[in-house]
């Protein structure tokens, strides 16, 4: 496919350079980043739970940190090689999330280069990364529409809108600018035909199937011809 993912490919090809199509090295390395995903979810919702000031904020971090690590789904990821990209979308965008929860609770500027830094590498990684911006500022909403008293970030929400928002719109214009010059159409992998092609039933239907198919585990029946 014609698409951006120079990231992953270069450690697939130092990995096939030091160990060749040995298991076990492969294996390592994909269990570990699945292990650094399950630990950076922790720490996002522990951040969740401190800008809310929830209560059993540790449980709520370890729950869905284990409901992650261990879920049925995530084994593809983990045993197919070809899944590395996957991998690391979610460490980029989990730590981009973290990093804009922690902007938001504390107001530490250096954060925001977390988050803004992450999209970055994500862009080279998978299109996925086009999901961090909607979900950091989905984050950032949410946060000013409930800000409780005394948060220690003091930015108003235009100041937020143009160290959060611009830098990563800007990094959004400059993947679609790169699919351009690169390939010839703004969109890449399946081309604008496919991936510009709108269904309004297709699109409604989709997450609902794929809601179906988690809730009831089917990827796990039985299926007959």
């Amino acid at each position: 496919h014609p698409v951006h993912q120079q990231l992953p490919q270069l450690i697939n090809i130092l990995l096939y350079k030091a160990f060749g199509t040995w298991g076990l090295p492969w294996y390592l390395l994909f269990c570990s980043i699945h292990a650094l995903n399950g630990f950076l979810l922790y720490r996002f919702l522990l951040k969740i739970a401190a800008l809310w000031d929830l209560r059993d904020a540790t449980w709520i971090g370890l729950t869905g940190a284990l409901f992650f690590l261990f879920s049925p789904y995530i084994t593809d990821a983990t045993v197919w090689r070809v899944c590395l990209h996957y991998l690391m979308s979610g460490a980029f965008t989990l730590g981009a999330l973290w990093g804009t929860a922690d902007y938001l609770e504390n107001g530490t500027r250096r954060s925001l280069w977390v988050a803004h830094g992450l999209l970055l590498l994500n862009i080279f990684t998978l299109e996925l990364a086009l999901a961090i911006p909607l979900l950091t500022h989905a984050l950032c909403i949410a946060w000013w529409l409930t800000r409780p008293e005394g948060s220690a970030l003091k930015d108003s929400p235009i100041m937020v809108f143009r160290r959060m928002t611009l830098p990563q719109m800007a990094l959004v214009a400059l993947f679609f600018l790169l699919n351009k010059l690169s390939f010839g159409q703004w969109v890449g992998h399946y081309g604008e035909a496919t991936h510009l092609k709108f269904d309004a039933l297709k699109m409604l239907a989709q997450p609902m199937k794929y809601a179906a198919k988690y809730a009831s585990f089917g990827r796990h029946f039985e299926h007959k011809d």
